[in-house]
């Protein structure tokens, strides 16, 4: 056995054992949090064939959650019953395999760098505590890693490489939505800057988008089918989210009707109106428009609001949807103030490293400025919306993790040569 395979068993053990541990260590509540909806679709999936969010018949399609995860939870179901930790552990071997095929990525773009992301993910926090919650962030962020692996490490499979990069894609995006329209940028950036001459580059930035339509193409059909209208992958969010992240500076409740800031009270009275009709989709289109006014009266201060509340997203401890199951670590408690705050400065740490290794990555063109394309995506993606979870941030944080191990090792590279030249002066 080589020594780097005998070091990927390694990790791959670390990591396993990492993730159960972790599922040991929080206390998530599956029933009062998100996981309780997918777990509804999947139970429906299982018991009436479809995916509703109906308590009774007629079990109606719904068109308000992605498919992937309630299918994943639904086969689960199938299996094993009503059981919650057998889906955490199948999520904490997919995460593991996970980081093993990033780090791959990473010394195929920049030898030496592998090792050390490779363990840098596996012992990531951050990344093992979602796979506790069953919630989309660990599937969406395993597509992701796979569609950007796949053109690096399939070589030898030509065209179909971008196929399945493409349909890696548009799992991601039946996981997550809001990650639909990153293919297209990414074909985009492949088409214009791959190192291969530009008839091959466009070539595969077509079949990247034939994968993303060949694998989004069927559930759209089924939407088609249940509402006579095309819907990609999902309806009835986006507006909503638009019009809140066009006043928001931080945490918004949106069911919560109260902490809803009207510009006035025909904005008010016309939602109210939507609310009050029931309609998903006219609902969904008075938003859109409301907030498209709230744009057109004031951009610059509605920008400064989406660059204000950005920081949500990515700075804090992000354990802030997690209980610990340790009674010592009790919310407010002297120990739970000391884990929050290392857990703060580890992230902190990790994103000033990671801005670092994408600014050098970028300056130097280097091959690693294709892992900044998911990252600077989520940061972008969400700048008008109102999400300010540090969860929604969660499928570029692997990506981040190992422009962070790049930066920081950057750093260190620049002061060790400094203190070599200070020694050799002397």
């Amino acid at each position: 056995m080589t020594a780097g395979r005998n070091s990927e068993l390694q990790a791959a053990l670390a990591g396993v054992l990492f993730r159960v541990g972790m599922i040991a260590f929080i206390a998530w509540d599956h029933a009062g949090s998100d996981t309780s909806g997918y777990w509804l679709l999947a139970k429906n999936l299982v018991e009436h064939g479809t995916l509703s969010t109906d308590l009774a018949e007629p079990f109606l399609p719904s068109l308000y959650r992605p498919p992937v995860l309630p299918a994943f939870l639904a086969l689960h179901q199938a299996l094993f019953g009503e059981n919650f930790v057998i889906p955490q552990l199948t999520l904490a071997v997919i995460a593991t395999l996970r980081a093993l095929l990033l780090a791959r990525v990473a010394e195929a773009l920049s030898p030496g760098l592998g090792a050390p992301v490779r363990w840098a993910l596996v012992l990531s926090p951050f990344d093992a505590v979602f796979d506790v919650a069953l919630l989309t962030e660990s599937l969406c962020t395993t597509s992701l890693v796979a569609a950007f692996a796949a053109p690096l490490l399939l070589g030898r499979l030509g065209w179909s490489r971008w196929l399945l990069a493409g349909a890696c894609f548009g799992l991601a995006a039946l996981t997550r939505d809001v990650y639909l329209a990153l293919p297209v940028g990414v074909a985009l950036a492949v088409a214009l800057f791959w190192r291969e001459a530009w008839p091959r580059r466009l070539g595969a930035g077509v079949a990247l988008l034939t994968g993303l339509v060949l694998v989004i193409a069927p559930w759209a059909a089924r939407n088609h089918a249940h509402t006579g209208r095309w819907v990609p992958v999902t309806e009835g969010l986006l507006g909503r989210a638009l019009w809140a992240g066009s006043w928001a500076t931080g945490p918004v409740i949106m069911n919560d009707l109260s902490r809803y800031q009207f510009a006035d009270d025909e904005e008010e009275r016309a939602i109210r109106a939507a609310l009050t009709a029931g309609d998903a989709k006219a609902t969904d289109v008075t938003f859109r428009r409301a907030a498209i006014a709230r744009y057109q009266r004031a951009p610059l201060s509605t920008l400064g609001r989406w660059l204000w509340r950005a920081r949500l997203m990515w700075f804090g401890s992000r354990f802030d949807i997690f209980q610990f199951r340790p009674s010592f670590l009790a919310p407010r408690a002297p120990a739970w103030y000391l884990l929050k705050a290392g857990l703060y400065a580890l992230n902190a740490a990790l994103l000033a490293f990671a801005a670092i290794g994408v600014a050098l990555a970028l300056k130097q063109r280097a091959a690693l400025a294709w892992l900044v394309l998911p990252v600077a995506y989520t940061w972008a993606i969400f700048l008008p919306l109102n999400g300010w979870e540090q969860r929604y941030a969660q499928p570029a944080l692997p990506f981040a993790t190992a422009l962070a191990v790049f930066g920081a090792g950057s750093v260190w590279g620049t002061i060790r040569a400094r203190a070599r030249r200070q020694e050799s002066a002397a």
